[in-house]
């Protein structure tokens, strides 16, 4: 039989819950609810700081004081974060962002068109074919940028890079990597310095 502590000296469950006037059930019940507050006070993890309606809201705070139409969810999510101090996890950013018809439109596999170089440039040595291309890309504070780069075929190596503002420079901005490239691999810029490599 369970027993109670009062004053020292133990007496039965049932003549405490005589004496108080309430059945055992009521105090079985009681002990319950208090081990599962006990529980749910203990439980790991972070307390959510915001419910769905609240952080959609600032999700669209967000995207409405970016430069671009539409943002990433590993953006969004830092920025939540960083301007907000809201932490909510990256895969309920994306629900959330998914469900009201927010996340960027991806191009569907079907739509990729397989290059047909694809798996194939392999050349056999360094300095046998080299590779430029130029990507735009935006920064925080609304400037947008444009990035050469030319890189080895065979090696991975960059060989030189250049970053310029969208809208200045003019077309010789894109041939500065191969420049530098030529200067890093031939020593300098002279006539016929490309010689042997293809692009």
């Amino acid at each position: 039989m369970d027993e109670k502590s009062c004053t020292g000296r133990k007496y039965p469950l049932s003549l405490v819950c005589a004496v108080v006037g309430v059945p055992r059930s009521s105090y079985y019940e009681h002990q319950r609810k208090l081990r599962q507050e006990k529980r749910e006070r203990k439980k790991p993890g972070p307390k959510m700081q915001a419910d769905d309606v609240r952080l959609l809201a600032l999700i669209r705070d967000v995207l409405n004081r970016s430069h671009f139409h539409t943002e990433g969810t590993k953006k969004v999510h830092r920025r939540l974060r960083a301007w907000f101090d809201v932490r909510a996890s990256r895969g309920r950013v994306n629900r959330l962002m998914r469900e009201a018809g927010l996340l960027s439109p991806q191009r569907a596999a079907a739509d990729r068109k397989e290059k047909l170089h694809e798996g194939t440039i392999i050349p056999e040595d360094i300095d046998l074919l080299w590779g430029t291309d130029g990507t735009q890309f935006g920064m925080a504070n609304g400037r947008l940028l444009w990035l050469f780069a030319v890189i080895d075929h065979y090696s991975c190596e960059i060989l030189g890079w250049h970053i310029i503002e969208v809208g200045q420079g003019d077309a010789w901005a894109a041939l500065e990597p191969v420049e530098q490239g030529l200067k890093k691999r031939r020593g300098a810029l002279a006539q016929k310095a490309g010689a042997g490599i293809r692009n």
